[in-house]
């Protein structure tokens, strides 16, 4: 059952309402427009106004009346009209203007406006570009997120080339993991903690501001999307063994209306060894031995991806069955050569095998891989690897995307940099983040081309 996620509402609401007489519009008659900020997102405006007869609607904006941003023109022809403004800097104001086209007519403007962003609030960190974004794989804006390690102030942002924050969401606690939907309309994320337990969601919110979460108890730290629309994510689960109260992980699907399905169990499929992980509180009142902490899903092969902290371990799933494929690394590894895999989170799917941020274990010592697997012959081999010349150190989080010409968009962690690297490794972006001038936790990181499907 779907529920709406409790959103925090600033004290300041911004509304303009403009005459309602313009100039060259006799035709449609453009009426009563009214540009109020989201009572949750301080840089996301949103437009209303009315017109005498049916009209495709659209709003120019931008920082001076030359505009040169609009938004997408309605689908349907109507008098009763509404727009979102996204991709706006915080506290800046912004001209902007209501385009309404009658069916088989001409696009009739209405009379210049202004209305004003409000303050980004103090979860929202800082970005400061480093080394600019100068590569062909450099997109107009990135998402990504941070969390203090305490996790009292967190938020999911989308930042610019020059580093401004165009768009900010303020989850309830902290998140590890954010990804963009497949329609472009939005974002998604669950919980990050498996603390959280019962109260877990999965929470999916679209950039002109609506939010909907769904219960998923005990899910935690990633989830991805699926060809149909519906989620995949990790989920833990407890069993008594010997005497001892030990939590694993499942993969789990959660439908459109909510409805949940158990895929895979690690305790069906993997060893119970005692590892790293196995009393670092993670989860109060058992032993942590899988620590699931990063889930990809490929829809050629119908098959999920699943990083696992604590045994060190990737397995590789068949959605429709829930059969383990492979496993790479750890006490239950197939592959000779792939005995000693380390420490990984954001498995990707490449065409050799996987991608991996492998953690390290010790300072200087984390970095990109590739594993080239042939589950036929039961071989695994670690063919690339990459990191900067400072060889930073982040034992937890950390997230890499491998292009096709060989480029890399990688987080870093603890260390608060989000890396673009081309095909030798040089590093052609970097923005560091920081809250109160101190480094952030930065999860997961995605390319994005614009705040509009």
């Amino acid at each position: 059952m779907q529920t709406a996620t409790a959103r925090r509402a600033p004290a300041w609401i911004v509304a303009i309402l403009l005459a309602p007489t313009f100039a060259c519009t006799a035709d449609v008659g453009i009426h009563d427009v009214v540009a109020t900020l989201d009572p949750n997102i301080a840089d996301v405006v949103h437009v209303t106004w009315t017109t005498d007869t049916p009209t495709f609607g659209a709003v120019e904006f931008g920082t001076d009346t030359a505009y040169g941003q609009a938004s997408p023109t309605e689908p349907e022809a109507t008098t009763e009209h509404s727009a979102t403004l996204l991709g706006l800097y915080a506290n800046s104001d912004y001209h902007f203007r209501v385009l309404g086209t009658p069916e088989g007519g001409e696009v009739q403007a209405g009379d210049d406006a202004v209305t004003t962003t409000g303050v980004l609030p103090s979860e929202v960190p800082d970005v400061a570009i480093v080394t600019a974004f100068d590569s062909a794989n450099a997109t107009p804006l990135v998402l990504a997120s941070w969390e203090s390690m305490d996790q009292t102030e967190n938020s999911l942002f989308v930042f610019d080339q020059d580093g401004a924050v165009v768009w900010y969401w303020l989850p309830t606690i902290g998140l590890n993991a954010v990804h963009a939907l497949a329609d472009g309309t939005g974002v998604y994320y669950v919980d990050s903690v498996p603390e959280m337990g019962a109260d877990a969601t999965l929470t999916i919110v679209t950039y002109d501001g609506q939010a909907t979460s769904f219960p998923c108890a005990y899910c935690h730290h990633d989830v991805t999307e699926l060809a149909d629309g519906s989620f995949a994510t990790v989920r833990s689960t407890f069993q008594e063994i010997a005497g001892e109260r030990i939590g694993g992980d499942q993969v789990v699907t959660i439908a459109a209306d909510g409805t949940l399905t158990v895929v895979w169990d690690a305790f069906d499929h993997l060893t119970v060894v005692e590892n790293i992980g196995w009393d670092a509180g993670q989860l109060p009142g058992a032993a942590d031995w899988t620590h699931a902490n990063g889930i990809a899903y490929d829809a050629v092969s119908d098959s999920f991806l699943l990083s696992l902290y604590g045994p060190e371990t990737v397995v590789s799933i068949q959605h429709a069955t829930g059969a383990t494929n492979w496993v790479l690394g750890g006490p239950d590894n197939q592959f000779a050569g792939g005995e000693d895999i380390g420490v990984n989170h954001a498995p990707e799917f490449s065409e050799e095998g996987v991608v991996l941020f492998n953690n390290g274990r010790s300072a200087g010592g984390s970095k990109v891989v590739e594993w080239a697997v042939d589950p036929m012959n039961l071989t695994a081999e670690q063919t690339w690897s990459w990191a900067p010349e400072a060889h930073p150190f982040t034992p937890v989080l950390g997230d890499a995307h491998r292009y096709a010409d060989g480029a890399v968009l990688s987080a870093w962690g603890i260390t608060g940099h989000i890396l673009l690297s081309d095909a030798d490794g040089v590093i052609v972006g970097d923005a560091a983040v920081t809250a109160a001038s101190l480094p952030v936790n930065v999860g997961q990181v995605t390319p994005i081309v614009s705040l509009y499907p």
